[in-house]
């Protein structure tokens, strides 16, 4: 069963055999005035806004080129790389920031740590090494709304990490 909630007043159980939103419109939902989501699958609460780049594109309604996906994560290649090998990893749920998570989070957080593990590995980066990154607020250099992980490498990588000038 998903309960997805598509408004802040309405709530609908919804039976599908699968809880991808694109069979939303099947059940007379339509995406364009979606607000904010909530899906329980198996017990896994995953949360959206339909007001994210990020989960527009774990939605399918902004393509991308998937590199990986599980239950708890979703990743894709950086639209504008900064290194040879530049992937975005997101947790499905919506999280704004770091400083957003709570205790049960933690599975999902983790999972983000494996994926850009197995995507290295997958990749063949693994060896040699990588950088993950991850952004917290404005002064940490975060862009979109949504934690996200960049798992850089292909190349060795400076560390000009500093305050701007």
């Amino acid at each position: 069963m998903c309960l997805l909630r598509y408004s802040a007043k309405h709530y609908t159980p919804l039976y599908l055999h699968s809880c991808r939103i694109a069979f939303l419109a099947s059940a007379g939902i339509n995406s364009e005035h979606l607000l904010a989501m909530t899906i329980v699958i198996n017990d896994t609460l995953i949360k959206t806004n339909m007001d994210c780049i990020f989960d527009k594109i774990i939605a399918g309604e902004i393509p991308s080129k998937k590199v990986y996906e599980d239950n708890f994560v979703f990743a894709f290649y950086d639209i504008h790389p900064i290194a040879p090998v530049h992937v975005l990893i997101i947790p499905k749920k919506h999280i704004e920031s770091i400083n957003d998570l709570e205790e049960g989070d933690v599975e999902i957080v983790g999972n983000m740590f494996l994926a850009a593990k197995k995507i290295a590995f997958d990749l063949g980066i693994a060896e040699k090494g990588y950088k993950l990154l991850v952004r917290t607020g404005r002064d940490g250099g975060q862009e979109v709304p949504h934690i996200h992980m960049h798992l850089l490498g292909g190349a060795r990588l400076r560390e000009d990490i500093g305050p701007v000038k």
